[in-house]
């Protein structure tokens, strides 16, 4: 019999295509005022979803990720109205030093996370990450750049600038693109909000994805995945990503490792297509069977 399975505050959920599988969000999203406002005043002024309660009681599965940083809350609410015989499972898609609201959560939630690391230290089952978004290769651009960021600042941007001059060195062109919508306002140096799908469009046109890691993250992040489902080079400072099967040094340049003297041969070299078998491991159908087994 199929599982009913629902995403709690999966922030790509309207690229959700699995028929098992519904989403919602705990929250509504504020009017455009109280967006606007919180430019200035750095609050967020979330509304609880009234709905949430009515979704969830029809729910045999129900997944949890950590969106908000008080996700203990929305737990407990889960928690309150579920099936008796739910099963609970939290996800930890961020690096749990985000936020210590894991440690609130009850003893009912099987806790999984993306980050090898994070499953050694706090005990977490290890079910790594996934990419969600079916890729359509009939869009194609021209290519417009050799290298590409998109993302927000985190304190990477000195360290993205160095890589814009490793590209800038060997005569080839990278963007770097820093999206914070309230420094938007007042600096050029940063990027309104980008809807998903342009970002995927500039990840065609670019010959390989930047990838700078936060400090303390090992785990997949989402522009490996842009590497890997369109064919990218990969540029990242994630000295951990030779651990992972889809790792092969014609694709990805480890940053602090690898020898910059071929970083434009590497550059302009084609990419090596990878084996369906490791792509398929890494599709969102792939990841929920591995959650749904736990």
């Amino acid at each position: 019999m199929k599982q009913h399975v629902l995403l709690v505050d999966f922030s790509f959920a309207k690229y959700t295509h699995i028929s098992q599988v519904s989403c919602v969000s705990s929250f509504l999203s504020p009017p455009i005022w109280k967006r606007l406002l919180s430019l200035f005043t750095h609050k967020l002024y979330l509304e609880d979803n009234p709905n949430l309660e009515n979704v969830i009681q029809q729910m045999d599965v129900i997944i949890l990720f950590d969106m908000r940083k008080n996700y203990d809350e929305v737990a407990r609410r889960i928690e309150r109205v579920c099936s008796p015989t739910a099963r609970l499972i939290f996800y930890s898609w961020n690096p749990l030093c985000e936020s210590k609201a894991h440690s609130r959560l009850s003893e009912r939630w099987i806790k999984a996370t993306f980050s090898k690391k994070d499953a050694a230290c706090a005990g977490f089952i290890y079910v790594g990450s996934f990419y969600f978004k079916n890729v359509l290769t009939e869009d194609v651009l021209t290519t417009k750049w050799d290298g590409l960021f998109i993302g927000q600042d985190k304190g990477r941007r000195e360290m993205l600038y160095k890589v814009a001059s490793l590209y800038r060195k060997n005569g080839l062109q990278s963007r770097i693109i820093l999206v914070n919508n309230r420094k938007a306002l007042f600096s050029r140096r940063y990027s309104w909000h980008i809807d998903y799908n342009v970002v995927c469009k500039n990840v065609q046109a670019s010959n390989s994805v930047i990838e700078i890691l936060q400090e303390g993250q090992e785990g997949i992040s989402l522009r490996a995945f842009e590497s890997m489902f369109y064919e990218k080079k990969l540029v990242t400072n994630n000295q951990h990503i030779v651990n992972y099967d889809f790792y092969n040094s014609h694709n990805i340049f480890i940053l602090g490792k690898d020898d910059e003297s071929g970083f434009k041969a590497f550059i302009q070299s084609p990419y090596v297509k990878l084996s369906d078998a490791i792509v398929e491991k890494y599709k969102m159908a792939s990841w929920l069977n591995r959650m749904l087994s736990l």
